[in-house]
């Protein structure tokens, strides 16, 4: 037996409102700049052990390869 999805038409999901809204908002480079930096971060500890490990991993992968 197969699962039926609901699909639904892109012209019933879309308001002509919020369209009008987006194109209305200023594109400027402040103002998106300034909306991501309100975005949360991530902790630097996980980019920095990210970068550790794939320093690490470079390393064994170079010595087992010479």
């Amino acid at each position: 037996m197969f699962l039926q999805k609901k699909v639904h038409s892109r012209k019933k999901l879309v308001k002509s409102d919020t369209i009008i809204a987006k194109s209305a908002e200023p594109a400027s480079l402040e103002a998106r700049i300034e909306k991501l930096e309100a975005l949360p971060r991530r902790n630097p500890i996980l980019h920095w052990s990210a970068f550790v490990i794939a320093l690490l991993s470079l390393i064994i992968l170079s010595f087992l390869g010479f």
